[in-house]
């Protein structure tokens, strides 16, 4: 009792110690990405979804305000769960992350800040880190093992990247880790109880609602405890199962249906299907997903550690068959003599295996880009497989206490290369000095030129500064003279970094009569002021 005393004050130590390491990273945090502005504009934006929607920036000029309108919510906006959900119906997402972003950002109108998306974001870390500790603890069978994915994860640059990302994936962290929970359980424990069949509706239901990749999970977490069931001859069990997930379908179907069309017929949709059976692009995705996740967990030793369990395990794999089946024994009469418990064992950690290896192996062919956040939901599964594997091996090899010692050891290093913050994503420590340049040109005119009106959102904290912005695309730049104040001295014009700047700059020069223009910065379009 003060063993399990000790473990649980420790645990409380180490989450307390990486909820200080997210604020700090958090307070590290000065701009944001394209996709984490939008969360706040679908979130508050009160049914307009985007800054483009209704045609609103062409051809016309637009106030600063519009777009810190966008951004936060107005008094008389305050908690209007319908339009979030209008406007993740002509986005790509399901809505329960905006909706609880919507509700905090309701609690402070007329207000922006960061800490209205990283605030939930630790609490689900938080949540989800006791998901793991619990889930480390079924498996191990220790209450001291399962800290060490505990403390390797929760230090990671992946778990600081993953809650600093204003965005639904830690929110979809909590649900994958307790669908791997319920089924684990079911596992080692042998044992269902009626509420768990509830539990499984509203985790998956819940699941689905945050992010469509949790489809994927919860296909192969079913395929897996599916075939399970059949092999343990639970065939009962089996239809209670597949009623309660087709139950947890059917609400979505009832709450939020556009999911199914934006799943199998949406942008996202037809793209994930394009890219499925693409085959060019394998091994390049491969690589760069298996390079990110050794930057993010492994110290970047990936290669080493895959390695080295490959050929370490076969090794213990070759040893223990040797011993099981001399003197006689087949090797079906030693799997037939395999401990009750450690059968159960290795179907748990099969099945976290399994559905991790195959979302992997599915995630690097339908994702519509090779970034982190894709695979954020599976990082702590791919810590805690990692670390039972190594402390397998080393335990049958050695002692117990040599490998709890190398786990621990290799736990701190991962710590001390994650929290070191090297390759801790979504920072953008610069983009503060873009806001403050803007601030220094409050009231101006603002011209804006690209392709694609989406990119304001991602400079929607620095154009709320500006008293009028026009958006304009290449081929009109002839015309802007008819467009632009011409008692204005002078313009603050962005230009999207993909065009030919120069030439873009002369071209807006000649036609609206200013004669020189200098850079104020970069911000995914260049900024610069133009003068007559």
């Amino acid at each position: 009792m003060k063993s399990k005393s000790y473990n649980k004050i420790a645990f409380g130590v180490i989450l307390l110690l990486q909820i200080v390491c997210m604020i700090y990273f958090g307070n590290a945090k000065q701009g944001y990405f394209v996709d984490e502005l939008w969360s706040y504009g679908l979130a508050n934006s009160y049914y307009h979804p985007h800054v483009y929607s209704d045609d609103a920036l062409e051809e016309r000029w637009v106030s600063g305000e519009y777009f810190r309108d966008y951004l936060e919510v107005l008094p008389e906006q305050r908690f209007r769960y319908g339009s979030v959900v209008y406007n993740q119906t002509q986005d790509y997402h399901p809505p329960l992350f905006y909706m609880v972003l919507h509700t905090i950002s309701s609690l402070f109108p007329n207000t922006f800040s960061k800490w209205y998306g990283i605030i939930p974001n630790i609490v689900y870390f938080a949540v989800s880190m006791y998901l793991l500790f619990a889930l480390a603890r079924r498996i191990f069978k220790s209450e001291w093992l399962a800290l060490i994915p505990v403390i390797a994860y929760g230090f990671s640059a992946g778990a600081i990247s993953n809650v600093i990302y204003i965005r639904m994936y830690v929110l979809l962290t909590v649900w994958v880790l307790t669908l791997f929970n319920l089924h684990v359980k079911w596992i080692t424990e042998d044992k269902i109880q009626s509420r768990d069949w509830l539990i499984l509706i509203l985790i998956a239901y819940l699941g689905y609602m945050s992010h469509y990749y949790f489809f994927v999970i919860a296909f192969f977490t079913a395929a897996f405890y599916f075939f399970y069931l059949l092999w343990t001859g639970k065939r009962k069990t089996l239809i209670k199962y597949c009623v309660t997930m087709f139950i947890s379908l059917l609400l979505v179907a009832l709450t939020f249906p556009v999911a199914y069309i934006k799943l199998f017929f949406g942008q996202r949709g037809n793209e994930a299907v394009h890219n499925l059976f693409n085959l060019s692009d394998i091994l390049g995705n491969a690589k760069r997903y298996w390079s990110i996740i050794g930057e993010q967990l492994f110290a970047n030793s990936q290669n080493i550690l895959g390695i080295v369990i490959m050929v370490c395990g076969l090794c213990t794999l070759i040893s223990w068959v040797r011993k099981r089946t001399g003197n006689g024994q087949t090797f079906r009469m030693a799997l037939e003599k395999i401990d009750e418990t450690l059968k159960r064992e290795i179907s748990a950690v099969g099945c976290v295996l399994f559905v991790s290896v195959s979302y992997f192996a599915i995630i690097l062919k339908i994702a519509p880009y090779q970034v982190d956040r894709y695979v954020f939901g599976i990082y702590p599964e791919l810590t805690l497989l990692m670390f039972y594997f190594v402390f397998k091996i080393v335990n049958y090899w050695g002692s117990k206490n040599t490998a709890f010692a190398t786990a621990l050891i290799m736990a701190a290093v991962f710590s001390i290369f994650g929290v070191s913050g090297k390759h801790v994503q979504y920072l953008y420590k610069n983009y503060v000095n873009n806001v403050n340049i803007m601030k220094e040109h409050v009231g101006e005119d603002c011209l804006y030129i690209t392709w694609d009106y989406y990119k304001l959102v991602g400079n929607a904290l620095e154009l709320e500064n500006m008293g009028r912005v026009f958006t304009e695309v290449p081929d009109r730049i002839e015309a802007l003279a008819e467009k632009l104040d011409p008692d204005k001295k002078n313009l603050i014009v962005y230009v999207d970094e993909s065009f030919d700047q120069k030439e873009i700059l002369n071209r807006v020069c000649n036609a609206a009569g200013y004669r020189a223009w200098r850079p104020l910065f970069e911000s995914r379009c260049k900024a610069y002021e133009l003068t007559r």
